[in-house]
């Protein structure tokens, strides 16, 4: 149970209805011993995981930085490097002077 979890979907409504059920028993109502292991789950002390994570964030971090844009984490283990720029189809084919598409 590593966080809360929210997300949406579009499409046919056939579609849609089906994807409703299958949500509803398996993602609204965990089983009861899925509960009662997430009540356990509380009582577990978490302070070294999160100093590993810790660790490994500020490793990930400083290492990236030296190449990549990046924004530390503050809340989560995810880091995102921003990407450079695509490059222009010109220069993906060096000495073609027209791209069709």
């Amino acid at each position: 149970m590593t966080g809360w979890r929210l997300g949406y979907a579009a499409g046919p409504e056939p579609v849609i209805s089906q994807m409703t059920k299958l949500q509803q028993y398996t993602f609204v109502c965990p089983p009861s011993p899925f509960q009662y292991a997430a009540l356990k789950a509380l009582d577990v002390p978490m302070q070294a995981a999160v100093s590993a994570y810790r660790r490994k964030r500020d490793l990930i971090f400083a290492r990236l930085s030296r190449k990549f844009e990046v924004v530390k984490p503050e809340g989560a283990f995810y880091i995102f490097p921003k990407a450079p720029p695509a490059p222009r189809p010109a220069n993906l084919w060096p000495g073609r002077s027209k791209t069709t598409c």
